[in-house]
């Protein structure tokens, strides 16, 4: 009796995906974590900054034009990492490429609202101390990683595991702001390790587990992410108080004030 070939089923039964495809069809978890951790984000960053929305659509919370189209572009980047996700999930593979070329053009501009915002802060507020050149650190921080995530984000677009993994951290980057207003949290005595802390646990924790669930390994693109991580905190905390650190800072304040507030 001759066989049935292989690409052919008997009637009445429907292929399967994998014979189709020559793939196993995705699980919900391949498909749905990062439009999760892209809701997870928006949750976090709506804890405090929620009530402060009510204040400032009321009236009693002014902000001056900077912080309104910072804080715009920062929801923007939350909801397109959201939309994005869920582009990807569905298999709107053509949407999603379409919108990702804006949304790299969004991304650089929400880095430089972030990187405008720290100089302001530099020239608004008074500086009594040393110490309180230690409080621009984690900012330093922040505008320096985002950027590298996005770029080799960008640069990766192609290998859609790793754009993804690493698209993750520049949207939990984003997030320190919201963190370092949640003064409930416990251990949060600590001056830059407090927000730093907490969202280490908020990424890397359901990024290893996801990883763990869906190939059994940690992704080598979660490993380089957390490596570059690590590595900018450790930078940050040796920094932290030393006297090269203060004499930059000073510096660089005294340029800024000169430009934006010459005697």
């Amino acid at each position: 009796m001759d066989k049935q070939p292989a690409d052919q089923v008997a009637p009445g039964r429907k292929r399967s995906h994998a014979s189709v495809t020559g793939r196993r069809p995705k699980r919900s978890i391949d498909r749905y974590f990062f439009v999760a951790m892209g809701i997870f984000a928006i949750f976090i960053a709506l804890i405090p900054f929620g009530p402060e929305f009510v204040r400032i659509a009321s009236g009693s919370f002014p902000l001056v034009w900077v912080l309104h189209v910072h804080g715009a572009l920062m929801t923007s980047w939350l909801l397109l990492f959201v939309a994005q996700s869920g582009f990807a999930a569905t298999g709107k593979m053509a949407l999603h490429r379409t919108v990702g070329a804006y949304g790299i053009a969004l991304g650089y501009v929400v880095w430089v609202s972030m990187v405008v915002v720290e100089m302001r802060g530099m020239i608004v507020y008074p500086i009594s101390s040393l110490s309180d050149y230690d409080q621009l650190l984690p900012g330093v921080y922040i505008y320096s990683l985002f950027p590298a995530y996005l770029t080799a984000a960008t640069y990766m677009r192609k290998l859609p595991a790793w754009h993804k993994r690493l698209m993750v951290f520049t949207i939990f980057l984003a997030l320190q702001a919201a963190v370092q207003r949640m003064h409930w949290l416990p251990f949060t005595a600590t001056a830059y390790w407090k927000p730093a802390l907490y969202l280490d646990a908020f990424l890397l924790i359901p990024m290893l587990i996801y990883d763990l669930l869906s190939i059994k390994r940690m992704h080598p693109a979660t490993i380089a992410g957390t490596a570059l991580l690590l590595f900018a905190q450790t930078t940050i905390s040796l920094a932290w108080g030393t006297l090269g650190w203060h004499t930059f800072a000073i510096h660089y304040r005294q340029i800024l004030l000169s430009i934006f507030h010459p005697s």
